[in-house]
């Protein structure tokens, strides 16, 4: 056995490695000295953050808590928010205990603190006011209110300024561990280095066989892995053309059996439709020595068909005579699948490009017809294979090849698209008819410029003629509108004339009957029989019932009318003036109101607003079943610029299938004995809310009754 010993070259490099490695040791132990002071400092940022997590979630507690007392009352509520409270400025000392290294922190620490105190002050307040009776003011509740934004801006602010901490305490850590890992890299592979160089400087030779050896073992086996790895299918045949070697792949994509493969077992995997070519040119390839190639179809394994590409080139020996074929064979299905679709696309694209009634074009850069259809070329009357060539301004006729010229040397100036325009000419000169076209052009470009021109020519002459034609008939049509406007709104004059006179003429009768009717049961009434008293009694209460109805008539006419003013109205105002008015009413049927004051202002008309709301309170205090006091409900709201008033009743309610033709002219429910009236009010509520842009719908009332939404545009 051969006997190795040190020389002095490697006694020195030993002495260097060790010194080396000592040196990258220190540097390393240093790194994670550094690495876990950093790490520390990173853990101590979270635990900030998580304190003040925690402080924020006890005050939410507390908040909920204090909340569910003020509620509930539940005693329950109020131990649990007394233990949130409790539980948050020990938390707050301890954040303020871990960074007491951040003069920053601490100061925002400070009215942090402060807030919470005030936070909590303001809350244990209200629990005594809530144990007192007393129930909160606004003001202490917008003071809780601001409290809390100010505690929530405090915290995002501590959390903010430590989570940079944590960021840049991160950044360290990242950093320090590359440079650990850096360092631990530098000193194994100088470590590494320093042993390969030992070793080689001890055992040159051995190392130098060793080489050669696992050099051969790499690259058969690389060639093995390549070989079965490969998706192609490499194989070799002998100089007269007969399969020796091939690849596992093949077997298993075409199922044949491994023996059944070499020599021409192969070609029985190919179509029988292909297989007399693809031996042909084998044979051929073969003879000749030229490389092979060619493209053909197997059955797969699965029963499908695939395409498949073979090539093989022959190797010669130094006289040049063939010694081996070698080829590879490839799976090209999904390549040829795509070639016979694009091929079946551009065939249908090329039917429609001679099928459709455009005129298609191809422009050169010369702005010369390079390929047209012939919608394009009867438009020119030319043959096809005349135009090719040809400008496009001049395979057209003058008039509209003139006009293109000018939309063409803009394209090529700005090389934008030009889609949509419009020409119009007389194609021949002698001729009075005009044509239309819709023409777009669309350039192609690429890095070194225009490339061409797709031109797109479409005879639009009969829809441009039915287009003036639409045009005359719609000028006609506003005309005839303007007169039959003009003749309703006569009809519309006399009619009010019509109505006011008639009013008029309906309420003297009236009055005399109601007079005559009146001085009967005055100076006759202790003469009369009972049922003659009652007679007389209903004529006046007929004639009354007449001349309210006369007036509701007049109120809604002159509602769709009238000209209105909108402008500001205080609600509290006009319902104020609405109750002073059915003061009697409101006594004699003992009805109770529940009104939420303040109510907004809306942009309206103060005449038309009283009216609707004594309409609907009206209705509130008549609609009640016998025996039962009115009650109603009068609360409004604002929801950005819309007003919404409601007026809710413990009356007799509507049934939901009524609620949309309760707002026609003289639409009752409920006959005139039990319920009078005239069947209006609730249309000149519909009308007059529609006249000011608003709206009014009804809603359920729970316990019965009925509530009346009014939606109407808030004031400025």
């Amino acid at each position: 056995m051969k006997k190795f010993t040190l020389r002095p070259p490697v006694t020195i490099a030993t002495i260097l490695s060790l010194v080396v490695l000592a040196a990258a040791l220190a540097v390393l132990a240093e790194g994670i000295r550094t690495q876990s002071g950093s790490f520390r400092w990173v853990v101590h940022t979270r635990e900030v953050l998580e304190n003040v997590q925690s402080t924020i979630a006890h005050t939410s507690d507390a908040e909920a808590a204090q909340r569910g007392f003020l509620l509930t009352g539940s005693p329950g509520f109020l131990a649990n928010y007394q233990q949130a409270r409790d539980a948050v400025l020990p938390q707050v000392a301890e954040v303020r205990a871990l960074t007491r290294d951040n003069p920053r922190q601490q100061a925002a620490l400070r009215d942090f603190e402060d807030a919470l105190r005030a936070r909590f002050d303001l809350l244990e307040r209200v629990v005594q006011e809530k144990q007192a009776g007393r129930p909160p003011t606004l003001a202490t509740l917008e003071s809780g209110r601001q409290l809390k934004e100010r505690i929530l801006a405090l915290a995002t602010s501590i959390r903010a300024e430590e989570q940079h901490l944590l960021r840049e305490r991160q950044a360290r850590v990242e950093e320090g561990r590359r440079e650990l890992i850096a360092a631990f890299a530098t000193t194994a592979g100088t470590g590494i280095a320093l042993v390969v160089m030992l070793w080689v400087l001890s055992s040159r030779d051995a190392a130098r066989l060793l080489a050669r050896a696992q050099a051969l073992s790499e690259s058969e086996a690389n060639y093995r892995y390549t070989i079965e790895l490969n998706p192609q299918i490499p194989w070799r045949a002998s100089a007269a053309g007969a399969i020796e070697t091939f690849s596992d792949r093949w077997v298993s994509l075409t199922g044949q059996a491994r023996e059944a493969v070499p020599g021409s077992g192969w070609s029985s995997a190919v179509l029988p439709d292909d297989r007399p070519a693809m031996l042909q040119a084998w044979a051929q390839s073969v003879a000749s020595g030229e490389p092979f190639d060619f493209e053909f179809r197997i059955h797969a394994a699965g029963g499908q068909v695939r395409w498949m590409r073979s090539r093989a080139a022959p190797r010669r020996d130094a006289s040049g005579a063939i010694v081996a074929w070698y080829g590879l064979t490839e799976d090209i299905h999904a390549r040829k699948e795509s070639e016979l679709a694009l091929g079946r696309r551009l065939a249908q694209i090329e039917t429609i490009y001679r099928a459709v009634p455009v005129g298609l074009g191809l422009l050169d850069p010369n702005l010369r017809l390079a390929e047209l259809n012939d919608a394009l070329a009867e438009l020119g009357s030319r043959p096809k294979r005349d135009m090719v060539g040809m400008a496009l301004t001049s395979a057209l006729p003058a008039p509209l090849g003139e006009q293109i010229r000018a939309v063409l040397e803009q394209l090529v100036r700005d090389r934008r698209q030009v889609s949509g325009i419009e020409f119009s000419s007389n194609m021949d000169r002698d001729s009075v008819r005009q044509r239309d076209w819709l023409a777009s052009f669309y350039p192609v470009l690429d890095g070194a410029g225009l490339e061409g021109v797709v031109v797109a020519l479409l005879e639009v002459t009969q829809i441009k003629a039915a287009q003036r034609k639409l045009i005359e008939a719609n000028q006609l049509l506003e005309q005839r509108v303007e007169e039959r406007t003009a003749r309703i709104a006569e009809a519309n004059a006399e009619l009010r004339a019509f109505a006011h006179t008639v009013a008029h003429d309906l309420r003297a009768p009236l009055r005399n009957v109601e007079g005559f009717s009146t001085a009967l049961l005055e100076d006759e009434g202790e003469r009369m029989s009972a049922d003659g008293r009652m007679f007389a009694e209903r004529i006046v209460a007929a004639v009354v019932r007449m001349d309210r109805l006369i007036t509701d008539l007049l109120a809604y006419s002159r509602l769709s009318r009238a000209e209105l003013r909108l402008e500001r109205v205080d609600l509290g105002t006009v319902v104020r003036t609405v109750l002073r008015d059915l003061e009697a009413q409101i006594a004699e049927s003992g009805a109770r109101f529940d009104l939420a004051w303040p109510l907004p202002a809306v942009q309206g008309n103060a005449t038309i607003l009283v009216q609707i709301v004594a309409n609907l309170l009206t209705n509130a205090i008549k609609f009640v079943d016998q025996g039962v006091t009115p009650r109603i409900a009068i609360s409004g709201s604002r929801d950005g610029r819309t007003v919404r008033l409601l007026i809710s009743d413990n009356g007799i309610g509507i049934a939901p299938e009524h609620r949309e033709h309760v707002f026609g002219v003289f639409e009752r429910l409920h006959g005139h004995e039990r319920y009078p009236g005239t069947g209006i009010g609730l249309a000149i509520v519909k009308k007059g809310l529609e006249r000011m842009d608003g709206t009014v719908r009804i809603r359920n009332r729970e316990g019965g009754g009925t509530t009346f939404e009014l939606a109407m545009q808030a004031a400025d």
